[in-house]
């Protein structure tokens, strides 16, 4: 079914682009399908159908590879690592991620990208360091973004046990 659903995505997005639509036209109609794909896939239940994950994963890189300077080629990049993590797909996540970070370093979505890698490499792969660096860069290169506070007070808490975590909350507003 999985596979299906693939190739069914493809074939139509490859049937549009062989009748001879404009660039515009095939841009339009990809964007229809993307949209499609995407109400389908948050109308579902709290867990993401495989299927229609990884058809809204290859649709959103797909018009990403296809108009890379449409404004929203990088949200789409972004939605895509979402949906990766939410079908628990974290290298695939963290290597759209970085795809991002290489075609559209000047993106706002950046700092939050950052915070997302961090939160992957503390809480999927408990890589403590990669995950520290990953705050770090968001706290140095984006000091004023709003994330910052959340950032700074997120690195303490990285690779902390949660009970140690509540003792710590305890313990500060029984100081209070």
């Amino acid at each position: 079914m999985r596979i299906y659903s693939i190739v069914l995505v493809l074939g139509m997005v490859l049937m549009a682009s062989c009748q001879g639509l404009d660039k515009d036209s095939q841009q339009g109609d990809l964007k229809q399908q993307v949209m499609h794909l995407q109400e389908r896939l948050m109308k579902a239940s709290a867990s993401i159908d495989p299927a229609q994950g990884d058809s809204v994963v290859a649709l959103y890189k797909m018009y990403a590879e296809e108009y890379p300077d449409d404004s929203i080629s990088v949200e789409y990049l972004y939605r895509a690592a979402g949906v990766e993590m939410g079908m628990d797909k974290n290298e695939n996540c963290l290597q759209t991620l970085a795809l991002i970070e290489q075609r559209y370093p000047n993106s706002d979505l950046i700092p939050s990208l950052l915070q997302l890698k961090a939160f992957i490499y503390d809480t999927k792969f408990q890589d403590y360091d990669k995950a520290r660096a990953a705050i770090n860069e968001l706290v140095e290169k984006y000091p004023n973004d709003k994330l910052t506070p959340n950032a700074k007070a997120y690195r303490d808490m990285i690779g902390k046990d949660p009970e140690e975590l509540f003792r710590r909350i305890d313990s500060t507003q029984a100081a209070n």
